[in-house]
């Protein structure tokens, strides 16, 4: 959401998105003068393969209308594996992508022309994508150092945290474990629950000051934080300013970014209005 163009923000999907999950890849390829986006599924259940994949392809274009802010972009095709559905459903896809869609194709995804990866994003940050990048960077070599139990656990506490603080029995009843066994095999690839905890707690912090109008103490309560100062010292140790600075320091960056985009308009207008003149 932070990246300056549709290319950058593209480019960064493969590189980071084992951090959401393991339910597949994506592949970018050029291919007869276009850009191919498509998704490799690791589910194989037949029941729920559609569906996920249904989800996904959708997702990225309505989420690529927003970002772009272009309520009517389309691709040029739509593919999807699995057999057509009835000729109402059918309607009803390309309704949704406003494009061809190709059923029983080899893969899922999306084919759009090369120069839509140009177009800005409504919201470009470069200090905060900055610090994001960083911190994922940090976050995706520790998963790829360490095994899938680090990976379940994430996933495990992130729905936790949704509704307040996760206890470590909890979690350890959820993967089929003692407490006491999952505290020794984190241990054994190099970290710690309080670590996993710690560590989702700081990108949630940052997630919710920059993108929410949520209080520092509703956040610091959400967080599991028995006080606003508490939080307000861990988020400072995690980054070095406080939980306020940061908040102000992003929206003094979206208000810069948005003044200068009025004054662009407003140059362009004044330009277009000079040539009708």
């Amino acid at each position: 959401m932070n990246s300056r163009t549709a290319r950058e923000a593209l480019m960064m999907v493969p590189r980071y998105e084992t951090l959401i999950g393991d339910m597949g890849i994506t592949k970018i390829e050029r291919r007869n003068g276009n850009m191919l986006m498509h998704w490799v599924c690791h589910y194989t259940d037949p029941i729920v393969r559609p569906q996920l994949i249904d989800n996904v392809v959708a997702s990225w274009v309505h989420f690529a209308r927003w970002l772009t802010e272009m309520p009517e972009g389309r691709p040029l095709e739509v593919l999807i594996e699995h057999a057509a559905p009835s000729d109402k459903m059918r309607a009803e896809y390309e309704e949704i992508f406003q494009a061809p869609v190709t059923f029983n194709a080899t893969m899922n995804g999306l084919v759009f022309c090369e120069s839509i990866l140009d177009i800005k994003l409504r919201q470009p940050d470069p200090a905060l994508l900055s610090a994001l990048e960083h911190h994922a960077a940090t976050l995706t070599s520790e998963l790829q150092s360490s095994n899938s139990l680090v990976v379940q656990a994430r996933s495990i506490l992130l729905s936790m945290m949704q509704s307040g603080l996760p206890r470590r029995d909890k979690v350890a009843e959820q993967l089929g474990m003692a407490e006491r066994t999952l505290q020794r095999r984190l241990g054994e690839v190099g970290t710690s629950y309080q670590q996993l905890l710690d560590s989702l707690r700081h990108e949630m912090s940052m997630e919710w000051l920059t993108h929410s109008d949520l209080s520092i103490s509703d956040i610091s309560d959400r967080l599991g934080f028995s006080e606003a100062r508490s939080f307000q010292r861990r988020f400072k140790a995690w980054t070095g300013i406080t939980p306020g600075e940061f908040r102000r320091a992003h929206h003094g960056q979206a208000a810069a970014t948005a003044r200068s985009v009025s004054s662009d308009i407003e140059n362009t207008t004044e330009k277009e209005e000079q040539l009708d003149a």
